[in-house]
């Protein structure tokens, strides 16, 4: 179509209506999926209402060709144009792709010479020491995440063209309740549980365990989430450049039954096998020892963390997988079962699963914010696309006499 977009079309001629005062009527051939350039070297496979991407252009022709065949995409989008909008943003907003380029074509008005171009500010979080913040004041102005900024995760790009920056309006952020949260819901509860069993059942198991404890860091504490979110993001993204899907499952707890005052995080994922094959624990507060590749996610781990926490105590980051030697933690087989992160569900949920320890039985303190969640790919939507068979853990509980909606 033009030098950022790509269409893949069997040859069928469809009819384009026209559109008063903006274009006529024409006869063109029928789009099966699209290949769309986002950022430099970043491109976007889409078919429908199903995504791919963000990928090399090679990548996600490959991928536009296989949903157009009837392969599921990575992801549903029910808004392509603002997802597309927001997803430039985003990558922009992250920094973490090169921005050398302009990511969008020249308008041709008043962007022709670099000396007008917005100047773009770059912060790259999996390699370290590359902010171009300043390194003096507080620990919390140096890594440019107070908690009552929302400096990462945002769907607009933030750019200087001289003087002061650009407005934009607000994001209407999700709803969520006012006081919030003692315990996960029942609800809540079996949803994870199922996401963990249709992982395992589609050849993604979740087979690493991360623990951030916020106290470690310059940061202090993550009382609204923004960190760990960012957090999940960045990681992501950089399993995704090694061809490792982002299945996972996460909730966040506060320590000593739910009475200390800083929370920390839970995030259980997908792994590949191969990068599993002679791993060890080296202590049970946490450290891993095996091939290249699981020593790169250790080491990419802290990086991340430090990237939007700041500096690191030893204990800040603790990543546990199942060794062949025994398990720091419960897990079916090869796989973790999840009811660690459960536990958080109250009596409900301890008496729908009697599997979680008792000596797990404690209340996990007030969360506000979203206290647990999974991956598009895991979630109610990805089952149901896939004609997975769940479990019948809606019917136990009300077998059970167990209330689906709990305060």
């Amino acid at each position: 179509m033009n030098e950022v977009t790509w269409k893949l079309t069997n040859g069928e001629i469809a009819e384009t209506p026209a559109s008063h005062g903006q274009w006529g009527s024409c006869r063109t051939t029928k789009a099966l999926a699209w290949v769309i350039r986002v950022a430099p070297s970043k491109w976007l496979a889409r078919s429908g209402d199903m995504m791919c991407g963000p990928l090399s252009l090679p990548k996600a022709k490959a991928a536009a060709m296989a949903m157009a065949k009837g392969r599921p995409g990575d992801y549903y989008v029910p808004k392509p144009i603002p997802h597309l909008n927001g997803l430039t943003a985003r990558l922009i907003d992250l920094r973490l792709i090169d921005l050398d380029e302009n990511p969008l074509p020249d308008s041709g008005v008043g962007m022709n010479d670099k000396r007008d171009r917005p100047q773009w500010t770059r912060k790259n979080f999996d390699i370290l020491e590359t902010s171009q913040e300043p390194k003096n004041g507080d620990p919390l102005t140096r890594t440019g995440l107070a908690a009552e900024k929302a400096a990462h995760l945002c769907y607009r790009a933030q750019f200087f063209s001289g003087g002061e920056p650009r407005q934009h309006p607000k994001r209407v952020a999700r709803r969520c309740r006012i006081g919030g949260t003692t315990l996960i819901s029942l609800s809540q509860v079996i949803n994870l549980k199922a996401a963990i069993d249709f992982a395992a059942s589609v050849g993604t198991p979740l087979t690493a365990h991360c623990i951030i404890h916020w106290v470690g860091t310059d940061a202090a504490d993550d009382p609204n989430g923004e960190l760990f979110a960012h957090v999940r993001e960045s990681l992501s993204l950089w399993l995704r450049r090694r061809g490792v899907p982002f299945a996972a499952i996460w909730s966040r707890e506060k320590l000593s039954g739910g009475q200390a005052e800083v929370e920390h995080a839970h995030l259980l994922f997908h792994l590949p096998d191969a990068w599993l094959k002679g791993a060890k624990h080296l202590s049970v507060n946490g450290g891993v020892e095996g091939g290249v590749e699981l020593l790169q996610l250790e080491a990419a781990l802290c990086r991340i963390v430090r990237g939007c926490a700041g500096r690191l105590e030893h204990y800040a980051v603790k990543l546990k997988i199942p060794t062949d030697g025994g398990n720091i933690g419960p897990y079916n087989g090869r796989s973790y079962d999840g009811l660690y992160l459960l536990k958080g569900g109250g009596k409900q949920a301890w008496k729908l699963f009697p599997r979680i320890k008792r000596e797990w039985r404690k209340p996990q303190g007030v969360i506000f914010g979203k206290r647990c969640g999974c991956t598009q790919s895991l979630g109610p939507t990805a089952r149901r696309r896939a004609d997975y068979a769940e479990s019948d853990w809606l019917q136990l509980a009300r077998d059970l006499g167990l209330k689906l909606r709990s305060a």
